[in-house]
């Protein structure tokens, strides 16, 4: 059997280095692309809350539901500033469109709106918030 020589034995190990630091870079990367910071995880959490809050208000007078939204506004932006992770940014795109849909079948209720396109929309908030709660309980 051949012996290797000193420069070949250095490549050898030189390349099995760069291979598993490649797979470890890479693990990193996976690992930090699916993680959800705790300051991110709290914040989810009221931002949730805050608009279930206002998602029982909707039938309420115009006033109550209006502070009670520009309240979750300030905090879904809060949310947004936290969110650095892809996941972190795909839970903030979520409860940002449970909150929106939440306005839109408010807008129709004010208008006492019984059309096909306004229980789409109530259907499509009910589907949002089953979303997000799917969501809370994954992570």
């Amino acid at each position: 059997m051949k012996k290797f020589g000193r420069q070949t034995k250095i490549l050898i190990a030189l390349t099995a280095f760069m291979v598993f630091g490649a797979v470890a870079f890479f693990e990193l990367i996976i690992w930090q692309f699916d993680r959800l910071s705790p300051e991110f995880r709290s914040t989810r959490q009221s931002v949730v809350g805050a608009i279930r809050e206002c998602e029982v208000k909707m039938t309420e007078e115009a006033a109550s539901f209006k502070k009670c939204t520009d309240d979750t506004e300030i905090a879904v932006w809060k949310l947004q500033a936290l969110a650095r992770s892809h996941y972190e940014r795909c839970q903030y795109a979520y409860i940002r469109l449970y909150l929106t849909r939440l306005l839109e079948c408010r807008k129709y209720f004010e208008r006492s709106d019984v059309s096909s396109d306004a229980r789409a929309h109530i259907e499509g908030l009910e589907t949002s918030r089953r979303h997000v709660e799917e969501m809370l309980t994954k992570h």
